[in-house]
């Protein structure tokens, strides 16, 4: 499965139940992935937890790294399954989530049409499956020919610093990346795995509402 876009930082946690009891065991797992910033737990009037709580990264790409692991292989806390997803900047709307549409044939010639595609201006790729040997320089010379690359990013492992293998790339047009879905791409012998991912946005202001956990 390939990610669910994370446009901030911030993600909420629901499905935990009883299973987390304060924000320092949230902050605690999730540091794993990258550094946590602010946790919280919500608690009901009798400071019973309510079964969720907001986790917040020092950056969007840590919390869409979180969205993609739990894609691959769902998480869990003290053995309970729980369900991250995009914390919803208050005063938008929330809709209910689309399917991910399907990947074409890339030997037809077909391009993925996706609702994360701009008409114009900067766009982003996400690049899975990436070998951790590979740098930042091998990415740039393998998709600089696709179009100009405006930014190129490959999260790193918080405690151990080690690669991800995982990376965003920031192109100048959205026909570059149009061009990268059409076919598929080799790094250092291996196959990677590429879609589109949400361009990056200025965090908005304000707090964050939930979507309402479903009952």
């Amino acid at each position: 499965s390939l990610p669910m876009a994370a446009p901030n930082p911030k993600l909420i946690i629901l499905g935990l139940g009883a299973a987390v009891s304060t924000a320092e065991e949230l902050e605690e797992f999730f540091s794993a992935f990258g550094t946590v910033v602010h946790a919280e737990l919500m608690y009901d009037g009798m400071g019973t937890p309510r079964g969720f709580g907001f986790v917040t990264f020092d950056c969007p790409e840590t919390a869409e790294f979180v969205l993609t692991q739990h894609a691959s292989e769902p998480l869990s806390i003290n053995g309970k399954q729980i369900d991250p997803k995009p914390a919803v900047p208050k005063g938008q709307m929330v809709h209910p989530a689309r399917p991910m549409p399907a990947l074409m044939p890339a030997s037809r010639g077909y391009v993925q049409q996706d609702p994360r595609r701009t008409p114009n201006g900067p766009a982003r790729v996400f690049v899975a499956r990436v070998p951790y040997c590979t740098t930042e320089s091998e990415l740039r010379s393998h998709f600089g020919r696709f179009g100009v690359i405006q930014d190129c990013y490959q999260p790193k492992d918080y405690k151990t610093q080690a690669p991800r293998g995982i990376a965003f790339l920031t192109f100048t047009e959205t026909r570059a990346v149009d061009s990268v879905m059409a076919t598929t791409h080799e790094l250092n012998g291996s196959v990677v795995v590429v879609d589109r991912a949400a361009p990056k946005k200025e965090e908005a202001e304000g707090d964050y509402v939930p979507t309402p956990p479903m009952m």
